[in-house]
């Protein structure tokens, strides 16, 4: 149990330790050493709470439960959970994307500038990106639990928050490409002059950006509920038709016959990347019920090899090309 210091008294009432030295009646050198040891004798303690008007259990209490308590008076339970929960997605998924279009600001300048030839201008977006993906959804999840009294499992996913609104929207990108070439969220082709292929690129984009923010509103509700079979059957749900988008993503691409090409690197890298993002979400969905004792490897690892390990196979592909 943490309790207060004289000199944890000094630093809140902002007094000198010669001050209070005096006001004591002991050497300086006597209260540095009451300091150092954290002892605070009765009569000093009785002294200073009648003094300064201090609770009686002032230098008794556990500081570090007062501070708990303080915290969680601050905290409350929103009134309508998936508004909430739908509000911090929207202004989280955009403020990451306003982050990750400014780390690519600089790759598109240099590609104006012509120095775009420079592998390494790639391999720093591609490395800054994913630590701004995985560290993005620590952030989400220390946010949510310092803002509300929600708990649950919200803490165990702050690795898988950054992809799983993508990997929910997979199908629709790769259906919709299926007539139109070029036509994904991650890189639109936006033909102002095409009107049809411009209507349907904005289409695309906005069904993307809400089903990015209803997947992500429903996976935090799920999560943040205490547990029981009603939360993992929710989230079980949740990640299957992620699971199952994911499936049917790279389904369509190899339709399209853009799965497998020329150089087996290329598909080699693909595979890779579809098994380790398989391998998570099976995971959440049932590893983590079936083998809890491995719940670190469904809910950490795993998750940051999904996103880690294709760009260091990309960056490595690129490196063999050169």
């Amino acid at each position: 149990m943490a309790t207060r210091t004289l000199e944890h008294f000094r630093a809140e009432h902002n007094v000198w330790r010669k001050d209070l030295a005096e006001e004591l009646g002991v050497s300086e050198e006597a209260l540095e050493r009451l300091e150092l040891t954290g002892e605070v004798p009765t009569d000093i303690a009785q002294k200073l709470t009648e003094n300064y008007s201090l609770p009686e259990d002032y230098f008794t209490a556990d500081v570090d439960m007062v501070r708990a308590e303080r915290a969680a008076s601050l905290r409350k339970d929103p009134k309508k959970p998936l508004l909430y929960f739908a509000g911090v997605s929207f202004v989280w998924l955009l403020i990451i994307g306003a982050i990750q279009y400014a780390v690519r600001l600089p790759l598109r300048i240099a590609n104006t500038l012509d120095y775009a030839s420079v592998p390494v201008f790639s391999y720093i977006e591609d490395l800054c990106l994913v630590v701004i993906t995985v560290f993005s959804g620590i952030y989400l999840g220390s946010y949510l639990l310092k803002k509300s009294n929600f708990r649950g499992s919200i803490a165990d996913f702050e690795f898988l928050y950054p992809y799983l609104p993508s990997v929910a929207i997979g199908w629709t990108s790769a259906l919709v490409s299926l007539f139109f070439n070029n036509l994904t969220p991650a890189d639109l082709s936006v033909d102002i002059f095409n009107t049809g292929a411009f209507a349907a690129t904005l289409a695309v984009t906005l069904l993307s950006a809400v089903l990015q923010v209803l997947f992500l509103t429903f996976f935090l509700n799920a999560a943040a509920h205490a547990e029981g079979a009603q939360k993992q059957k929710q989230l079980k749900i949740l990640c299957t038709v992620a699971l199952a988008s994911q499936i049917l993503s790279y389904i369509f691409m190899m339709i399209r016959g853009g799965f497998f090409t020329a150089e087996p690197i290329v598909w080699v890298s693909r595979i890779l990347s579809l098994l380790l993002l398989l391998s998570t979400l099976y995971g959440i969905c049932f590893g983590a019920k079936r083998m809890p004792n491995l719940k670190a490897v469904w809910f950490t690892v795993l998750p940051i090899a999904a996103m880690v390990l294709p760009t260091l196979f990309s960056i490595l592909r690129d490196v063999l090309a050169i």
